[in-house]
């Protein structure tokens, strides 16, 4: 039984290794109609944001430092990729951000309506969701090789919720209030474009590098972003990989509607891995 076993590991390599040499050879991972990725990932934030009644300065906060949003989490990721022909492909990512804090901050904090007192313990909730909803066109007549353009939609919702003890911005000497909680959130649909490039280095190991970028205004609505992300990917079946990977997202956006600013700046880094399924 062992001399059979280390026959068959034998011919599997030998079989990889003459694929190897070829120009060019298939593997599953890149040219399966349906791939489906699930990952986990170490995030270090650096957020800000911003929201007031038109008039008023409505200063930016930097959440980490001055609300105790944590610097490093972990974070959560799934994506699907239909291929429906040689050349095209849809894909869908989404990403889940959300964190929590409660601190008792140094000076006041300007949010929506109110002054939140300083010294005074605020607890702020942040939910963000990312939805990237992408269409490829690969341009490779190579079974090894995906590259191409890409155009998408990357859309972020954004809540961010401060709750303590406040009073009306607008009001001079008024009572600290307890228990306010003002919230605000955004939708905020962002088109973008890009490239892909994903190379086997073999059969069983493939490399991946994209990048996306858009900086756009519209009406009373700015937006920039800029996302990258480069990993590497391990085949360990024809239908199932593991891989690592780092990447990131850069957003700023701004809306000016009815009477109120909201801004957010939202930069995002991250360490992780994932497995895929590929059929």
């Amino acid at each position: 039984a062992m001399i059979s076993a280390v026959s068959i590991a034998a011919g599997v390599q030998a079989s990889d290794e003459e694929q190897q040499g070829r120009p060019d050879f298939a593997t599953s991972t890149l040219t399966s109609a349906w791939q489906i990725t699930l990952g986990g990932n170490l995030t270090a934030f650096n957020t800000a944001a911003a929201w007031a009644p038109k008039g008023l300065a409505g200063a930016a906060i930097d959440l980490e430092d001055v609300l105790g949003l944590d610097e490093r989490t972990s974070t959560f990721a799934v994506a699907v990729q239909y291929r429906f022909n040689r050349r095209h492909s849809l894909g869908l990512d989404v990403t889940e951000l959300g964190r929590t804090a409660t601190r008792s901050i140094n000076g006041e904090v300007e949010w929506g309506d109110y002054i939140f007192r300083g010294e005074g313990t605020v607890t702020t909730d942040l939910t963000t969701r990312i939805f990237k909803l992408t269409w490829r066109y690969d341009f490779s007549d190579m079974d090894r090789l995906n590259a191409g353009f890409l155009l998408g939609l990357s859309t972020f919702d954004i809540g961010l919720t401060l709750s303590g003890e406040a009073r009306l911005e607008t009001s001079s000497g008024g009572q600290w209030v307890e228990g306010v909680g003002e919230g605000a959130s955004a939708v905020a649909p962002v088109p973008v474009v890009g490239f892909f490039l994903d190379y086997a280095l073999s059969p069983r190991w493939v490399l991946r590098f994209g990048a996306d970028v858009i900086d756009l205004s519209i009406s009373t609505y700015r937006g920039r972003v800029l996302e990258t992300d480069f990993s590497f990917e391990y085949a360990v079946t024809e239908w199932f990989g593991v891989g690592a990977g780092i990447g990131g997202t850069d957003l700023e956006f701004r809306s000016e509607e009815d009477d109120e600013t909201f801004a957010v700046r939202y930069r995002f880094n991250y360490l992780g891995a994932y497995a895929s399924f590929s059929f």
